[in-house]
Parts: structure tokens; C-alpha cells; sequence
């Protein structure tokens, strides 16, 4: 991993890895594998880990580019340490809307523009209507002035 601190000296940082093989990427669960570098942090530079024990056998005779070829590789920084003060990513208050278009909205064109649309309405403009908001409330316009009767059934439902 190529490391670099942007802002002065990292004293330490610990990150979560996983990895997961390409042909079931369309899953969202791999496990995750934590590392802590205690060296501090002032220039870039390159870091390498092993692997687990448990997972030795699978990448034996591997190097990075058919590592890379055969599996996604997650990164997430958890912690780092600076000027004395630990830092966490559950210190910052990232808006529910930001996390879930993080967490769910990265893969589907269509959960992107929708996750979009809910951190539009959250931080930018409450009165912002989304393309699916909008969609669905001109597809029930139509369907009521086509049956009003069928219409309100469905809406009992």
C-alpha cells in the first residue's frame, strides 16, 4: 500500500483490508483483516503486510498484478494518530444520506442517482425533488386519471 501523509507527520494509523475474488464482486461482505503501523509517517512511502496464515495457500505464487487480476481489495483507514490526538472515522459526523450513498450507491447507476437525490434533499435544498420522487408522483397522476376507482384500491393495499 503507498502511503502519504498530505499534512505533516501520521505517528500511526490502523486500517482494516479485504479482499474479495472478482467473480462474486457483487456481493457487499468480505472479511475484514486489521493492521496497525506504528512508525511514524512523514514522507511517502510504501507499506507492506503479510497475509494471514489462513490465507497463504491461496495466494501463493501470486504477485500484485495477478493478485489484482483475480480480486478487489478493500481499503479502509479506521484510526490515525497525529500531533498526539487520536482520530477516528466515527468522529466525524458524516450525514446518513452521505454514508448510505457510500455503503449502497457506488455499484447501480440507478441506487447512485437515488442515494444522490436523498443528499441532495438533506444538504442542499429540502424542497429538492428527485427523479424517482418525481417519476413515481406523475406515474400515480396518470393511473388515477386513468381509473380512479383501481387506483384508490391499490392504495388500500
Amino acid at each position: 500500500m503507498f502511503l502519504t501523509p498530505l499534512q505533516g507527520t501520521v505517528e500511526q494509523i490502523r486500517f482494516n483490508y479485504g479482499y474479495q475474488a472478482k467473480i462474486n464482486s457483487d456481493s457487499k461482505y468480505y472479511e475484514k483483516h486489521r493492521c496497525i503501523e506504528t512508525d511514524p509517517l512523514s514522507a511517502p512511502r510504501i507499506g507492506y503486510w503479510e497475509v494471514s496464515y489462513s490465507d497463504r495457500d491461496k495466494f501463493a505464487g501470486k504477485n500484485v498484478s495477478t493478485f489484482l487480476r483475480d480480486y478487489n481489495l478493500y481499503i479502509e483507514v479506521t484510526n490515525i494518530r497525529k500531533d498526539g490526538v487520536n482520530i477516528s472515522k466515527d468522529d466525524f459526523n458524516i450525514p446518513k444520506s452521505v454514508s448510505d450513498y457510500f455503503d449502497y450507491g457506488e455499484d447501480v447507476d440507478f441506487m447512485r442517482d437515488y442515494y444522490k437525490d436523498d443528499v441532495i434533499k438533506e444538504l442542499i435544498n429540502t424542497d429538492y425533488v428527485g427523479k424517482w420522487e418525481y417519476s413515481s408522483k406523475k406515474a400515480d397522476e396518470v393511473r388515477e386519471k386513468k381509473d380512479k376507482l383501481c387506483f384508490d384500491f391499490l392504495k388500500e393495499l
